[in-house]
């Protein structure tokens, strides 16, 4: 209910200015390709890590979608070299980073490190 009425009340704040804009960047698929994979949570802001924690990242067109254990997908759009958004989102709120040939995946969801393959 708190989620309802706080839409309501941005909805009237916002009514008759433009939308926001939301970047988007045509990646080569090859850049695409070289983030897909697992990662395993290596760090989280409240719960204990473990091994079974992951995200797969496959690509999807010219976007990537990430996979959590329990089988629910998202949609990433790529913003810049390595920064991604959500859909809904008007700024980058994911990273992936590559240090020492070993790629990270950072956002909302947590700190992940790719499988070594």
């Amino acid at each position: 209910p708190l989620r309802r009425m706080r839409a309501v009340v941005e909805d009237y704040i916002l009514r008759g200015l433009p939308g926001p804009s939301y970047p988007s960047y045509e990646p080569m698929p090859r850049e695409l390709a070289r983030l897909a994979g697992t990662y395993h949570l290596q760090t989280a802001r409240f719960a204990a890590v473990d091994d079974s924690q992951w995200i797969k990242v496959r690509v999807a067109g010219n976007r990537l979608v990430t996979t959590l254990p329990g089988g629910k997908s998202r949609e990433l759009v790529p913003v810049g070299s390595g920064l991604f958004r959500r859909p809904d989102q008007s700024v980058a709120t994911t990273v992936f980073a590559e240090e020492d040939g070993r790629l990270f995946l950072q956002g909302p969801m947590g700190n992940y490190a790719r499988d070594l393959p």
